[in-house]
């Protein structure tokens, strides 16, 4: 029986918080990695994972995420970065992972295993440039050497870029058996055929067992870790999955009777629809013809007025004609009362001009007194009491005197006024027959 491969010797260069070049032999007998959190425990192994496991199969830390998601963030980036804790952007206010490596950067993991004299050892390589933080940016290199071999001489060939033909160069030579590739599936299928590893599942048991980290029995660790799926389990997930197309298929069934019940009423609504398109059309050609059909009835209603008004024109032509007569009739009427108001007021105003003249007579007299008694008045000398006495024996005279002037000049004036109404009645009776 040929003897089983085991663990010798890993390498890591710039591996998490491995910063640097680093070299841990294994002892054959057992090798137990402790410390306390935060040593890097979880680090080393899964530096195994890295080479170990596929990249669409890998779980970092596995174990702890089945209890906590306090390790989710760890990623091949995280591990090449070298992120060594996490810190809020005092900026952004954003939780962000502070690295060892934020520059361009190149990562080596290397697992070195023996049987008696045969040694293999397997080498991934990963490189990122200056800002790449995604899992799609990685760049990977892996490399299978027959022999034992120091990876930290690959670093000077790292410097500028991951290139597999410097690699190559250095350490690839005629029969020494070393193999580089950048596909990880030709790479496991190499070295699972070297290490005696069956198929990929045996591959994935020592990923599984990492994972195992709660277990309640052997039973537990055989079921889920180690034995492989049993067909049944795919015989009722596909029963399961033809009981969801059956019931996909009625359910797109329903859809179709829904379907049916909403379009039922779609063609008496489209003869609806059609009926009201009429209607619009009929209403939008009644529409169209409305402004001639009002033109035509505000023609006819401005005849029908025009006609009014050439009746109603007429009629008044009538009445002006008839007032012109009755004018003229009126006209001859003032006339006729105008003389007669003359006749009659020449009469009384000769009357009333004698009076006038008779009382400015009367005036004349008065005014000659008064001015007799003021040159009286304004004699020369100085006024003494016999002359004094004179003057008011003369005054008492005119004013015994004066009661028969007045009365007659009372008389004069009723006479006048008597005189001045018949002038007034006569002028009223004028007009009254002027105006009949």
């Amino acid at each position: 029986m040929t003897e089983q491969f085991r663990l010798a010797r890993v390498q890591l260069v710039n591996w998490g918080t491995f910063d640097g070049y680093y070299d841990i032999p294994v002892g054959t007998r057992g090798f137990l990695v402790t410390g306390a959190s935060g040593s890097g425990k979880s680090t080393l192994i899964d530096a195994f994972s890295a080479v170990l496991v596929p990249p669409g199969k890998l779980r970092f830390n596995a174990a702890a995420q089945q209890e906590t998601s306090r390790d989710k963030g760890r990623s091949r980036v995280s591990y090449i970065r070298g992120a060594w804790r996490r810190s809020e952007d005092p900026a952004t206010g954003e939780i962000r992972s502070q690295y060892l490596r934020p520059g361009a950067t190149a990562s080596i993991v290397a697992l070195t295993y023996r049987a008696g004299t045969e040694v293999v050892t397997l080498a991934a390589v990963y490189r990122l440039n200056a800002g790449q933080q995604q899992e799609a940016q990685v760049k990977a290199l892996y490399g299978i050497f027959p022999s034992e071999v120091d990876v930290d001489g690959f670093v000077p060939l790292l410097q500028n870029s991951l290139d597999k033909r410097k690699l190559e160069a250095k350490y690839k030579t005629a029969n020494s058996g070393v193999t580089f590739t950048e596909q990880y599936s030709v790479f496991a299928n190499r070295f699972r055929s070297k290490l005696g590893i069956g198929s990929e599942e045996a591959q994935m048991l020592l990923h599984r067992t990492q994972s195992a980290k709660s277990l309640g029995s052997m039973d537990e660790l055989f079921r889920n870790y180690m034995l492989d799926t049993p067909r049944t389990f795919q015989v009722a997930e596909d029963a399961v999955a033809t009981h969801e197309d059956l019931r996909q298929a009625y359910e797109r069934l329903e859809d179709v009777h829904e379907q049916i019940e909403t379009l039922a009423p779609l063609p008496g609504l489209h003869s609806k629809l059609k009926n009201a398109q009429a209607t619009q059309e009929n209403t939008a050609a009644l529409s169209a013809a409305l402004p001639h059909v009002r033109r035509a009835i505000e023609a006819k209603q401005l005849r029908e007025r025009i006609d009014v008004s050439s009746a109603q024109l007429a009629a008044l032509d009538v009445k002006a004609q008839s007032l012109d007569a009755r004018k003229e009739v009126q006209q001859e009427a003032e006339r006729r009362a105008s003389a007669q108001r003359e006749q009659v007021a020449g009469q009384s105003l000769g009357e009333i001009e004698r009076s006038i003249a008779r009382e400015e007579q009367e005036l004349a007299k008065r005014i000659g007194k008064v001015r007799e008694l003021a040159d009286i008045v304004q004699l020369d000398g100085a006024l003494d009491a016999e002359r004094f006495s004179e003057l008011k024996a003369q005054a008492s005279a005119e004013l015994a005197a004066a009661p028969e002037q007045e009365e007659r000049l009372r008389e004069a004036w009723f006479e006048a006024r008597s005189e001045q109404d018949e002038l007034a009645r006569a002028e009223a009776a004028v007009e009254a027959s002027w105006r009949r």
